[in-house]
């Protein structure tokens, strides 16, 4: 009997855990499909970073374009720094991302031109590029770290080398 209950403890547990490694992963990112992927051109008439909330944290534009105005959700701000991309109010971007919402105003972008320049936020599966770069919504490994130079999907690393995982 005694261990019947520790066994229905450790399954338990490890519910739990799969659980929030689930949730961890998600943020906009749980929500993208590439099959309601558009494009939208027009300019910022508002940034905002949203430091708190389920899944939702990071920098929101507001973007104008000649007959729609869309919430466009990009990533983690530190990620944008990282990458060297700063938006203002006036800016004249392009994003390409998934609708999110049946009224189609949230974008969740996969990515955005603004001067010829284009930052990549995520896959075409809406896999985000900072997951695993120690930014918030990846796994903590930081640049490399754990896969040490694999290149694969598992950490994030970004390196061009075989998979050691």
């Amino acid at each position: 009997m005694k261990s019947m209950r520790s066994l229905s403890v450790l399954m338990a547990m490890i519910v739990a855990c799969l659980t929030s490694l689930a949730w961890a992963q998600g943020g906009a990112g749980r929500y993208y499909n590439p099959n309601t992927e558009i494009s939208a051109r027009g300019a910022v008439e508002k940034v905002t970073t949203v430091t708190s909330g389920p899944g939702w944290y990071g920098v929101h534009l507001t973007l104008k374009s000649q007959d729609h105005t869309y919430d466009v959700r990009l990533g983690p701000s530190a990620f944008l720094t990282q990458s060297n991309f700063t938006f203002a109010v006036g800016d004249q971007i392009e994003v390409w991302g998934s609708q999110v919402d049946p009224s189609g105003g949230v974008i969740v972008a996969r990515a955005v031109e603004k001067n010829g320049q284009t930052l990549t936020l995520r896959d075409d599966n809406g896999f985000p590029a900072w997951a695993g770069m120690g930014v918030r919504g990846g796994n903590g490994r930081g640049y490399g770290g754990g896969c040490s130079g694999c290149g694969c999907r598992h950490c994030g690393c970004g390196c061009r080398g075989g998979c050691n995982n």
